[in-house]
């Protein structure tokens, strides 16, 4: 215990869940290419590192508030261009599961959808309150999401400038 009487180390049994959108002016091939595993780190500010171990699985390393955490994610579902979803097979959380699904808009754009969930059952050193996490990991995937958006559109820009297309 400490000082004041609160404990260093705590059980975390709490999931984060969250469902979010962004509108992407590129199209869904285009954003679906940035979402490979070997791509993640480039937009995803949380991984560390990515590799993918089999067509089907890929190992993730992950840092939050300076905590690595070490995950070998199975594909769950794979349609290119429309929906790519990962669940962990073993590592640090007791549950985490990404969803991904891109809708082409009218205008040729992509509205990709972001369904996650970790659930963290494990001790950690008392480094945050359950809201601190929440709010932090959310903050994380909405800089993770402007990221994909810039580095998606900025491919698209340069396909469309190589095909002789204006912007």
């Amino acid at each position: 215990m400490s000082q004041d009487s609160r404990p260093l180390y705590r059980r975390v049994d709490h999931a984060v869940r969250w469902d979010k959108s962004i509108h992407i002016q590129a199209p869904p091939e285009t954003v679906y290419a940035w979402l490979s595993p070997e791509r993640a780190a480039a937009w995803n500010p949380r991984i560390v590192r990515a590799e993918t171990t089999t067509p089907a699985s890929v190992h993730r390393t992950e840092r939050l508030r300076g905590h690595r955490f070490e995950a070998t994610y199975a594909l769950t579902a794979q349609e290119p261009g429309h929906h790519l979803a990962w669940r962990q097979d073993r590592g640090d959380y007791a549950r985490a599961e990404e969803d991904f699904t891109l809708t082409v808009t009218p205008d040729g754009a992509t509205t990709l959808r972001w369904r996650i969930t970790h659930d963290y059952a494990h001790v950690l050193p008392f480094f945050a309150t359950d809201d601190e996490l929440r709010r932090e990991e959310s903050r994380a995937a909405d800089d993770a999401l402007y990221n994909l958006k810039s580095l998606a559109e900025r491919t698209a820009r340069a396909a469309r400038s190589q095909g002789g297309q204006r912007e």
